[in-house]
């Protein structure tokens, strides 16, 4: 049997997924111009974290195709997102930026290791969706740890790599609300 049209995101969700996705990239490629001063940055980051920590309470009580497992994952991260932005946005001033970007490097982590846990999870959903999201978990952790792993790099080098992990998110965010989850439905065996 074919999958009905409500199978697919509601269109006003879709259009959050891209506007949204669209604002984290943009966000993201600003921070990897470093045109602005590091504490700017990072108060950048911390902004575009606060967005997406937004975004996974909207996408976790208004996404019905999710089942109830990732639903709570996505409140949980949102709730993790949310406490370390607000750490990066009012403490930018007063907290050393080497700590701050520890704490978003671990937030990025957390949102890599929630993107593999769900590629492995989507068994309804096509296997280059699967690898996709599995694939820029691992990239977003990769990242992420190459920016806690080696404190002889220079901040602004961090801000660089944390910044591509942000446009990493924006891009799979965009795509999502693009192709919706219609397309990315594995198609149903129909037995006669």
């Amino acid at each position: 049997m074919s999958e009905n049209i409500s199978d697919n995101l509601p269109n006003w969700l879709r259009i959050f997924y891209i506007v949204l996705g669209s604002i984290t990239a943009i966000f993201g490629i600003i921070i990897m111009i470093n045109a602005f001063d590091e504490t700017i940055l990072v108060l950048l980051l911390g902004i575009v974290l606060l967005l997406n920590s937004l975004s996974r309470f909207i996408i976790g009580n208004f996404d019905n195709k999710l089942h109830k497992e990732a639903k709570i994952s996505n409140m949980i991260i949102g709730v993790v997102l949310l406490a370390i932005s607000i750490v990066a946005i009012a403490g930018y001033f007063t907290i050393s930026i080497e700590i701050i970007l520890v704490l978003l490097a671990i937030a990025i982590i957390l949102v890599g290791i929630q993107k593999i846990v769900r590629g492995y999870l989507s068994h309804t959903r096509k296997m280059i969706y699967r690898v996709s999201i599995i694939t820029s978990g691992y990239i977003l952790i990769g990242l992420s740890t190459l920016t806690l792993g080696y404190n002889s790099l220079e901040d602004k080098f961090k801000i660089l790599i944390l910044g591509a992990s942000i446009v990493i998110i924006g891009i799979v965010r965009i795509a999502e609300g693009l192709i919706g989850k219609q397309t990315m439905k594995q198609p149903q065996r129909e037995y006669v």
